[in-house]
């Protein structure tokens, strides 16, 4: 019942406490029925069932699994995809306009060679607008919060699927979804991306009734493949190959860049020809595969924009060109609305909160409500909260930053709370970040990220957080499972 503590005591564990006793709240209920009333349903469920107060982990699956899904309804599924929707345009937008704006900047900012390097890279077609990407967003009370997006096929959260399956078959979660009204829908990141890759494909391709894919990874001898997680994604992309087919013989290809060759700016396998690249190779594009691409005889998911795209440094840039009034003014309200304030650490004057400050100075007075973040990491890497450092950590770190000037400083965010099952048995509260897919304009699924609010740090596979997924509510006249699609 609304505000109640949890007194039952779990088997085996010698008279302690269950974990969720003294957690639950006022504004945890409000939380998780924000999200949906299904969603708070099934925390008291779960609260009190022992089979889904115990952890597991699945041998298909390569990162630590949540076992709890997040049903997530209409109203709060909506407010997602329009807010990382706007937030991924605005973002994807950020490198061509920065160039306008300073070209010299630019080139230095993105590393690269010369100014024809970035006109080649942004001159159409350069991929932009079929980008396979992923967001990081948090929570909070104003709404959801843009702190990065990885505009690359090379991220983590493929495997939802898996996971979604796996949690299907659970007993406790089929026989708690048996007794709801509501119907679930569990919308698949690769099921989504091939029927993407097929709706990017040219007229002339479809025509002729075949759609070759390759995904390109660095190397076929070592890479995860071979391990059962790898056996299970790949089975999964020929699934959804097939089904995203319709009427169309769709093949897929694992292979090397070493392995594929250019002849008359069109790619191929052996004698297969390749109409698309899923590029998981980090090292870059060969320039022959790139000038086929150029000239439209292959498609490249994401290529060689995917690194200025992605870096953090662009999360900062977006202000200045806010600033320069070179936004629109609905991009504006999206960039106040969704991105916490970010800018690039430099020595110099800064807007923040209403009053201009010097960098060095907001850095050191300001360490609890700030983060700083190098430009070109990921996997929660380089990433220090103030509020978790201490002052002379920070001292070190800000040094750092603004002695290499390819760091950028954002204002924290606070998490609003959820509730998930934690260690080998129990429950806990946790920071989420919300990872929404998109495949060009189309929205592709999310996978979440969550971790015990009491470890603090960065939310990160590699330290205590799990993965799990959400689980679409729609009414109906009764459950039929988790669909997928």
């Amino acid at each position: 019942m609304p505000g109640e503590k949890l007194t039952e005591l779990m088997p085996g564990d010698g008279g302690r406490p269950a974990q969720g006793e003294d957690l639950w709240s006022a504004e945890l209920e409000q939380a998780h029925r924000d999200l949906s009333e299904l969603d708070l349903r099934f925390r008291r469920y779960a609260m009190r069932t022992p089979d889904l107060l115990l952890s597991r982990r699945f041998e298909d699956l390569i990162d630590p699994a949540q076992l709890w899904p997040t049903f997530i309804g209409a109203a709060k599924l909506a407010e997602l995809k329009r807010v990382s929707l706007a937030a991924c345009n605005l973002l994807r937008s950020v490198p061509g306009r920065f160039y306008r704006l300073d070209p010299a900047r630019a080139v230095a900012f993105y590393e690269l060679t010369s100014a024809s390097d970035m006109e080649l890279l942004l001159s159409p077609p350069n991929g932009s607008e079929t980008l396979a990407c992923r967001g990081d967003f948090i929570a909070t009370r104003q709404g959801f919060k843009c702190i990065e997006f990885n505009f690359t096929a090379n991220v983590g959260g493929w495997e939802g699927a898996v996971l979604a399956e796996h949690l299907r078959r659970l007993p406790a979660l089929a026989s708690f979804l048996a007794e709801q009204q509501e119907t679930v829908a569990f919308t698949d990141p690769i099921a989504r991306f091939f029927r993407h890759i097929r709706d990017t494909a040219a007229a002339e391709v479809l025509a002729k009734g075949v759609l070759n894919v390759a995904f390109v990874l660095t190397s076929l001898a070592e890479d995860e493949l071979a391990t059962r997680p790898g056996v299970e994604l790949t089975r999964r992309a020929l699934l959804a190959a097939a089904a995203a087919g319709a009427g169309i013989s769709t093949s897929v290809h694992f292979c090397r860049y070493q392995d594929l060759v250019s002849r008359r700016d069109q790619v191929y396998s052996g004698e297969t020809h390749i109409h698309a690249i899923v590029e998981l190779d980090v090292r870059g594009t060969p320039p022959a595969v790139y000038q086929a691409f150029k000239r439209g005889g292959v498609m490249i998911f994401d290529g060689p924009l995917a690194p200025l795209l992605t870096s953090k440094l662009n999360l900062a840039l977006a202000w200045e060109l806010a600033a320069a009034w070179l936004l629109t003014g609905d991009e504006e309200r999206v960039l106040v609305e969704v991105f916490p304030w970010t800018r690039q650490v430099l020595p110099g004057t800064v807007g923040f909160r209403g009053e201009q400050v010097a960098l060095t100075e907001l850095l050191a007075r300001s360490r609890e409500r700030l983060v700083l973040k190098r430009a070109d990491s990921f996997g929660g890497k380089d990433v220090w909260l103030g509020r978790d450092s201490t002052a002379a950590e920070w001292e070190s770190l800000a040094r750092q930053a603004l002695a290499e000037g390819s760091w950028v400083v954002q204002e924290a965010v606070d998490f609003v709370p959820y509730l998930f099952q934690c260690d080998e048995q129990g429950c806990d509260i946790h920071d989420v970040i919300w990872g929404p897919f998109y495949f060009g304009q189309s929205y592709g699924g999310t996978i979440l990220r969550m971790q015990p609010h009491r470890l603090s740090g960065p939310v990160n596979l590699s330290r205590r957080a799990t993965q799990g997924i959400i689980l679409e509510v729609q009414p109906g006249n009764g459950p039929d499972g988790a669909r997928q699609g």
